[in-house]
């Protein structure tokens, strides 16, 4: 459990379903930081009640499992950390398939804000969320889940919100080893969230980010022809300008290599509702336009987004940002396009600037390239 010199109290607070397979990975990683548990059960027929059980005395670390019907991911969420108020300072949320990656374990003792959020890396995005929650004096922020799927975090007050820096620790998320994943198709599994979410919106149409998670939902789902329409819907509503730059940026990717001029504008848009990461919304062109061979503009639109990527951007405020195009990724099309363009030494100087922070199965790619120079 956690050292002799922890002040505060966190406490592991979740909702399960057959998880047996994802827990031993997501336990090892946190219960060196962890007090006591409280989790809700929804219904597992596998034997999750007994191993959370038997984890957790085997490491000393207190705790419940209450079992309660499943209702949805908002219900059953809230009714896990009313279950916890009153038996730590913090409640930490973290889901089945994920695995928290500790590099500062000091970090967690003694915390102080209202709201800690942590990196999230899921495959090649990276995003902040809650991850500790302060419970203390019965709740006294007021935090409380929403919506059936996609759910999220409110406080009754204003709240001082605070970054784990990724140095101290940040989470992996395994997004198709969870129960919900298991004997599903990708199909299935995300029409099944939008099926949810429809209705939320049928309901609440004004509801920003139920629109914004219907279409994932079905651009997920591959109903791409519905994610495009609610995807345009969200760009029509106001709110928070991330959700709306990556319903540009969607709407650009759904209609490359069909309607090139329409994602273009769409790609444009994307880039003026946030400026800082025109490297994604310009990648994806310059990708499409240097496989068709029409150089010229993917060097245009390379260029419009390389003023972004001499260094990584502050991306805590970003909604599913990949890092990786602003590392190397964008210049490393741009520099192919470059040197198909006949401008060599431009695509030399790009491919000299990305060789040592490419992925290591990329560096052997991008020496061979430099040959070619």
């Amino acid at each position: 459990m956690t050292n002799m010199n922890k002040t505060t109290k966190i406490c592991l607070n979740m909702i399960v379903k057959n998880e047996i397979k994802t827990l031993p990975r997501l336990f090892k990683s946190l219960k060196t930081i962890i007090d006591n548990y409280i989790i809700v059960d929804t219904g597992s027929t596998d034997g999750t009640q007994d191993y959370i059980e038997r984890f957790m005395k085997t490491n000393n670390i207190p705790g419940v499992v209450y079992e309660r019907p499943w209702v949805n991911f908002g219900v059953n969420r809230q009714q896990a950390l009313e279950f916890a108020i009153g038996n730590a300072d913090y409640a930490m949320i973290i889901d089945a398939d994920e695995e928290l990656v500790i590099t500062n374990s000091n970090y967690y003792n003694d915390l102080t804000e209202d709201c800690y959020s942590v990196l999230r890396k899921y495959n090649s995005a990276e995003y902040y969320l809650p991850f500790l929650i302060n419970i203390k004096n019965e709740n006294a922020l007021g935090w409380k889940w929403n919506a059936p799927v996609h759910n999220y975090l409110t406080a009754k007050t204003s709240i001082k919100k605070f970054s784990i820096e990724k140095t101290d620790s940040y989470v992996i998320s395994h997004p198709h080893e969870g129960a919900k994943s298991q004997g599903k198709s990708q199909h299935e599994k995300y029409k099944k969230d939008a099926e949810l979410l429809l209705k939320e919106v049928q309901k609440n149409p004004n509801d920003t980010r139920s629109v914004f998670y219907l279409a994932q939902s079905y651009k997920d789902a591959k109903m791409n022809h519905e994610a495009i329409k609610y995807y345009f819907d969200r760009t029509l509503m106001k709110g928070w300008s991330e959700e709306i730059f990556y319903s540009y940026l969607q709407l650009g990717i759904l209609h490359l290599g069909e309607k090139i001029d329409l994602a273009e504008r769409y790609f444009l848009m994307a880039a003026q509702t946030n400026p800082e990461r025109t490297p994604e919304a310009s990648y994806f062109l310059v990708h499409y336009f240097r496989l068709n061979k029409e150089y010229k503009k993917a060097i245009f639109w390379g260029m419009a987004g390389l003023n972004y990527c001499s260094e990584t951007p502050e991306l805590k405020n970003f909604l599913f940002s990949t890092p990786s195009i602003y590392k190397w990724k964008l210049k490393d099309e741009l520099s192919l396009a470059l040197y198909y363009d006949q401008k060599k030494d431009h695509a030399l100087k790009l491919m000299k600037e990305i060789a040592l922070t490419v992925p290591s199965w990329e560096q052997s790619r991008i020496q061979k390239n430099i040959t070619y120079c």
